[in-house]
């Protein structure tokens, strides 16, 4: 199975599920938390990879998303740089 890249373009933190926009892809894939690979929480704008895959009820679903560390040291690198 094939990684995609993408960004979070949703994420509900009370009910633990957002969304995946993909480059030349007009289709958003659906993440639930429990396929987060990661101890950090999801942020809107990060970048991640993951495989296409379905739930239990067959329904499409982004499977293994895994953030790329670059963007989370950026993040962290902003929002240090607001506070000075």
């Amino acid at each position: 199975m094939q990684e995609i890249k993408g960004k979070i373009k949703k994420y509900d933190r009370e009910k633990a599920f957002g969304w995946l926009e993909v480059e030349n892809d007009v289709k958003l894939r659906f993440f639930h938390i429990s396929q987060w690979e990661s101890t950090s929480v999801p942020t809107v704008g990060q970048i991640v990879v993951f495989r296409d895959g379905f739930d239990m009820k067959r329904r499409p679903q982004a499977l293994k998303v895994t953030p790329i560390e670059s963007t989370v040291v950026k993040a962290t690198e902003s929002s240090n740089a607001g506070g000075r």
